[in-house]
């Protein structure tokens, strides 16, 4: 089984969530040291058809947060493992919310390319996140987690960003090779 470094529970009442946060904090567990948060993502109802107390202050506190912050559905995740799969990914990430789409650009030689695009339905849930899997690991290694910049862009907007590019670095070789011509051989005027 594939330990994703982190887990939920779910308590009926905040002080038990309390009590909890207090016996675990830093108790070890296969040589790591556990560090309990209040998670910001509202629970399911409980068993007697109330949700949690602790979610539902968290979640109130969660929404006005993530109200201004929220920059698109798309998230790139850097340093992804290249044994990481798709179904890793899509397991580490589907417990926040549905996801849209998961892309690991892949080398030309075979496996992908240590990076990967999470689409989300709601730009909330990609917040979420953003935010709530800052410190995750998966395979050993920190995943760096970010807006995906191009997250609106067209074709024809990647043509002409890549176009614009491509004029700069010419007119900067032009620029070079002129200058280059005025040292070498150019007058020797002052």
């Amino acid at each position: 089984m594939l330990s994703m470094g982190f887990g939920f529970v779910e308590y009926t009442t905040k002080e038990q969530a309390k009590q909890a946060q207090k016996a675990f904090q830093g108790v070890q567990v296969d040589g790591h040291a556990l560090q309990i948060k209040v998670s910001d993502r509202t629970s399911a109802k409980g068993p007697d058809g109330e949700s949690s107390a602790v979610a539902g202050e968290v979640a109130g506190s969660m929404a006005l947060r993530s109200s201004n912050k929220a920059k698109g559905t798309k998230l790139v995740v850097k340093n992804v493992a290249f044994e990481a799969t798709k179904a890793d990914l899509r397991d580490l990430f589907s417990s926040f919310g549905q996801i849209k789409s998961i892309r690991l650009p892949k080398k030309f030689s075979g496996g992908h390319r240590g990076f990967a695009f999470v689409e989300f339905l709601t730009p909330q849930v990609a917040l979420q996140v953003k935010e709530q899997m800052k410190d995750t690991h998966l395979y050993g290694r920190h995943l760096v987690i970010d807006w995906e910049e191009d997250h609106n862009a067209t074709l024809d907007d990647l043509r002409a960003k890549v176009s614009k590019q491509y004029r700069r670095e010419e007119f900067n070789q032009q620029a070079s090779a002129s200058k280059r011509i005025k040292l070498n051989g150019g007058d020797d005027e002052d």
